[in-house]
């Protein structure tokens, strides 16, 4: 072999393996990995393909395959946030009611943190009302017992006192109520408050009054 015929040799060898080279680094690094086989959603959620947020979980591999989570296979607490509560109530210490509700359906009874806080005032002192009201015969602070009911006032929610001033504060749930004398007999000192609104993590302040019978 001459020299000219050697140097053809050695090019067309160069270009070859060039040619092999540049063929070889467009592969796909990923093909191998690809061609994994996944037949079930465990190992296409393992190889990290994308989860799509179904009920139940679908997970899709690059070649479009999509697998589907055996709900059968479900872990203990997943299944018992879908689990259907009976309808009971039971009364909590504040006087509301709860049903059952959660994973194990317990009752939960609210954390109060509010109520109701004011002025029992009694009045008239005086058979003759003045204005101004002559020294004495203004309403007076009064210290009795009261019970907190619904605004209908035929249910009593639980039943609290004001103190020597006449004040008092009773906690509750958020709702509507009425508040009057622990005696639902109509005897006077006849005690009774418009209907108060009591919201979450607050005190409603709100006054009674107390009709004495003196006219």
């Amino acid at each position: 072999m001459g020299p000219k015929a050697a140097i053809v040799t050695l090019v067309l060898l160069l270009f070859v393996v060039g040619v092999a080279a540049y063929f070889f680094t467009q592969s796909d690094p990923t093909d191998t990995e690809t061609k994994v086989p996944t037949t079930s959603f465990e190992e296409c959620q393992a190889a990290g393909y994308p989860i799509m947020e179904t009920y139940p979980e679908q997970c899709r591999t690059p070649e479009g395959k999509t697998f589907v989570r055996d709900i059968a296979e479900e872990s203990e607490e997943r299944r018992g946030q879908r689990t259907a509560c009976t309808a009971d109530a039971m009364q909590c210490p504040d006087g509301s009611y709860v049903g059952r509700t959660g994973p194990n359906c317990q009752f939960i009874c609210p954390s109060i943190g509010g109520g109701i806080e004011g002025t029992v005032l009694s009045g008239p002192q005086c058979p003759v009302l003045r204005n101004p009201p002559e020294p004495g015969c203004d309403d007076k602070p009064y210290q009795g017992s009261f019970a907190l009911t619904t605004p209908d006032g035929n249910r009593v929610i639980k039943t609290f006192s004001s103190d020597t001033h006449g004040r008092f504060r009773v906690s509750a749930a958020p709702g509507t109520y009425r508040i009057r004398g622990s005696d639902a007999a109509e005897v006077f000192p006849n005690c009774s408050s418009e209907i108060i609104t009591v919201r979450a993590g607050a005190y409603t302040e709100a006054d009674v009054s107390c009709d004495t019978g003196i006219r």
